[in-house]
């Protein structure tokens, strides 16, 4: 099934200069991090929040496996949909008062 997710990932600790690929590196404060994504290929969701799950990567493919591998999986959302939703969550998330985008261009 194919669809778009949320990660609630929790971080215990202060990171700093997190290398995350070639975006840079970058201090992340302990805390609660939102990650929003789609899952189109053909594992679909399935495949996507599996390869979530696993803290450690060998070689990591996005941001957030860099992240990943320092926080918690708190929880998973996930809706299954033809139409990619993050862009509409993510727009609906930087209108509240209460979240901040801690890395432009993260994800």
């Amino acid at each position: 099934m194919k669809g778009s997710y949320i990660l609630i990932l929790q971080l215990p600790a202060p990171l700093v200069a997190l290398q995350v690929g070639r975006l840079g590196r970058f201090d992340f404060a302990a805390g609660f991090y939102l990650y929003i994504g789609s899952a189109m290929g053909s594992g679909g969701l399935e495949a996507r929040l599996a390869h979530h799950q696993r803290r450690h990567k060998p070689h990591p493919h996005w941001h957030v496996d860099y992240l990943r591998a320092h926080a918690r999986l708190r929880e998973a959302w996930a809706v299954g949909a033809v139409e990619r939703l993050e862009c509409r969550w993510c727009r609906a998330l930087a209108a509240s008062p209460a979240v901040s985008i801690p890395v432009r261009g993260f994800g």
